[in-house]
């Protein structure tokens, strides 16, 4: 991947980090250190990860904090609360969205969920790490999940960040309403780096250079 280098230091979010542990998660996540490490002059990066992490945990030395998924799958075991605080999260995190982007209101509270905000309010650059997961299954299940791998894009985007994609697939969905959430949500994201050529055609489907 050819990146182009830039002298300003940026603070960069790395984010869909579903678990460093698996070599092939984790050789993916090296690849985009590097590249990342190669255009930017050392850039403060922060990664994202759905994993149970340790406090000052890091990979490949740079600093891991857990993500809103990690939060909204993890915090409770009994399905129903799961479900509930779940939609808490979505629901709260837009909320605050629009009030911060559009009325300049930033509530702060010292919770786990505002962590996740301030690591997002406080990037100049937010990288969707590579893997095959914007695409679903039919089904509640699967249309529940797709909801929260979107959402930190659009959660990104209403607050005004640059998002990009780095070696992604996309698609195929288990029905007509999640492609086009999906579409709504990826169009916003400034580039995509995808893995193969049906990607590409998808992307090109939903207007997509």
């Amino acid at each position: 991947m050819e990146v182009q280098k830039y002298t300003d230091k940026m603070k960069i979010l790395v984010t869909h980090v579903y678990s460093n542990h698996n070599k092939g998660d984790a050789a993916l996540l090296s690849v985009l250190l590097d590249d990342l490490k190669r255009g930017f002059s050392n850039p403060d990066i922060t990664i994202l990860t759905l994993d149970q992490i340790e406090s000052g945990e890091t990979f490949d030395g740079e600093k891991m904090e857990n993500s809103f998924m990690h939060y909204a799958r993890d915090k409770y075991s009994n399905i129903l609360l799961k479900i509930g605080y779940a939609l808490y999260v979505l629901i709260y995190t837009f909320i605050w969205a629009i009030l911060y982007r559009f009325f300049s209101l930033d509530l702060n509270f010292n919770d786990s969920i505002h962590k996740v905000i301030k690591s997002y309010k406080e990037a100049d650059l937010i990288v969707t790490v590579g893997g095959g997961y914007i695409r679903s299954q039919s089904g509640f299940n699967g249309t529940f999940i797709l909801v929260f791998i979107l959402h930190p894009i659009l959660f990104a985007s209403i607050i005004g960040k640059t998002t990009v994609g780095y070696s992604q697939s996309v698609g195929p969905f288990g029905t007509k309403l999640q492609e086009k959430l999906a579409k709504f949500v990826v169009n916003k994201m400034k580039g995509i780096v995808l893995r193969e050529k049906i990607s590409e055609e998808i992307l090109k489907q939903w207007g997509q250079n």
